[in-house]
């Protein structure tokens, strides 16, 4: 299971990921579901951008935050497809 702690949520977990928050998965945009569909044990790193840095890097569409995901496998969550990174 995946969680997500930030300032305005006590706890998010899979099903509860924080709204409006914009997903990055090894460099493309996922939707929530994507994330939630996620194996925690595919995660090799994530990165949390907010405010300034957020929308410098990815635009408006981040003004609410941004988690970036680095899978330990390029992994296409959408056909779960899976090659070893180069």
């Amino acid at each position: 299971m995946i969680f997500i702690t930030t300032k305005d949520h006590a706890k998010a977990s899979k099903s509860s990921l924080p709204k409006g928050v914009y997903y990055i998965i090894d460099g493309k945009e996922v939707s929530e579901q994507v994330v939630q569909a996620i194996d925690p044990n595919h995660i090799e790193r994530i990165d949390i951008l907010k405010g300034e840095k957020a929308t410098q890097k990815y635009g408006e569409k981040a003004n609410q935050g941004v988690v970036e995901i680095t899978l330990k496998r390029k992994i296409n969550p959408y056909s779960q497809e899976v090659q070893e990174r180069r």
